[in-house]
């Protein structure tokens, strides 16, 4: 996409340029279109296979009883979920071959519950997060137009289960009568909006153009805020056709702690409402001390850790309002939070960590009261999401990229950790 851009802005003359812009806009929308429906296909794929996940473990203990043992009932469910994929999706035929294979590894994977990077997909985030958002979103029952409450699914479908003649039938997986089992099986969920509001909040995001919610503004048509700290940056998203489109509000400002909240509670009380659904941290810098400042609870928070601090210690650069990663060290490594620090604020702002994005970049926690509903989410050690890292982003004195990796990375700003980081105290 970026390449055609390239090829459109020589060919078009100044003069020109309103036909530029015109074009331009017009094959963003083609491929955006296109890029949000392999979306939705995957994130069909992924419910289907959490649902079957939760179908198997309920039904785990009668298996034996039925006589056709687990394998006769993983051949069913696999047909089965095939069936109901084509009937939902016309043109599911079109990916028959990926999404078939899809099924199947993630059947095979997701035995006794899910790490949050299986269900990863990027349209507009820079990793995976657009698909673990929409996951949770999903299973937490946040969107109340199109979600679904899983709470006490597998339970319903075990007993379903016990009087049912028909194994497809009573997983709730066969297509010809998905219409029905879903009304009874699946309600709408309990969760209402004044908790929390179909809306997200997110900071540091640039132009918007790469994001965690920019896919949740388009595919879900969730209200939003956005912040950044550069004019041009904000200028450009007013002048986006997003702007009159959806409900989002771009506001210019450099955030500090001692900002936050008004900045928040302007645009809450401007749309009548008084939590988000989303919350989205990522300004490189004194993230932790900010997380810490507010006020709000949003249902979901992701915010960016520093993997190069390690597991070990719950450690933070200390609070400086004019924070700037790279005049705070010419490496541009020396920001942010450790891991162990933002799982630490987490559970003390009454949240539980379920996992990160599969390249040790974004951590996420979902509220203590959805306990319940995230209860087969996997988490992994919290140096393993330290070392999934790779990312060669330091630069040298010179302010070019020297692509340094692994402990050298660590090397670089020793001596600037050594001199000023905090370790947060312990809970």
């Amino acid at each position: 996409m970026k390449f055609l851009k390239a090829i459109l802005k020589k060919i078009l003359i100044p003069p020109l340029a309103w036909h530029r812009r015109f074009l331009i806009d017009k094959i963003d929308r083609k491929v955006d279109r296109n890029m949000i429906l392999n979306a939705q296909i995957l994130a069909h794929l992924h419910m289907e296979s959490y649902r079957k996940m939760l179908a198997n473990m309920a039904n785990s203990g009668l298996a034996n009883n039925r006589g056709g043992g687990e394998s006769s009932l993983e051949s069913n469910m696999e047909s089965s979920v095939e069936s109901a994929l084509e009937s939902n999706l016309p043109n599911f035929r079109k990916y028959s071959t990926e999404s078939n294979s899809c099924v199947k590894s993630s059947s095979q994977h997701l035995q006794n519950g899910i790490f949050i990077e299986d269900m990863e997909f990027s349209v507009f985030s820079q990793n995976g997060e657009d698909g673990i958002l929409d996951f949770l979103i999903e299973i937490l029952g946040l969107d109340r137009q199109t979600c679904v409450d899983f709470k006490d699914s597998a339970r319903e479908q075990k007993l379903d289960s016990a009087d049912s003649k028909n194994t497809a039938d009573s997983l709730n997986l066969n297509a010809t009568n998905s219409t029905n089992s879903t009304k009874s099986q699946h309600s709408k969920t309990a969760i209402d909006s004044p908790n929390y509001s179909r809306a997200f909040i997110e900071f540091g995001v640039e132009d918007f153009s790469e994001s965690n919610t920019h896919y949740l503004l388009l595919n879900r048509n969730f209200q939003g805020l956005i912040m950044d700290g550069g004019s041009e940056n904000i200028n450009k998203i007013k002048q986006s056709e997003l702007y009159w489109k959806y409900d989002l509000e771009a506001k210019n400002a450099f955030i500090t702690k001692e900002n936050i909240n008004a900045l928040i509670n302007s645009w809450l009380d401007s749309r009548s409402i008084k939590n988000v659904a989303i919350l989205s941290i990522d300004i490189d810098g004194v993230d932790y001390h900010i997380w810490e400042r507010i006020e709000i609870a949003p249902a979901i928070v992701i915010i960016e850790y520093n993997a190069i601090f390690g597991a070990e210690k719950s450690l933070s650069v200390p609070y400086r309002a004019d924070f700037n990663r790279f005049l705070a060290h010419y490496s541009g490594l020396y920001f942010g939070a450790s891991i162990k620090a933002l799982v630490r604020l987490g559970k003390k702002k009454g949240y539980i960590f379920v996992g990160c994005d599969s390249s040790g970049t974004n951590a996420f926690f979902v509220k203590d009261e959805f306990r319940e509903q995230v209860r087969h989410i996997k988490t992994r050690s919290l140096s393993a999401y330290c070392k999934a890292h790779n990312a060669r982003q330091s630069r040298d004195k010179n302010g070019n990229l020297n692509f340094k990796s692994g402990s050298e990375r660590e090397q670089e700003i020793n001596q600037k950790i050594a001199q000023e980081i905090i370790e947060i105290a312990k809970l």
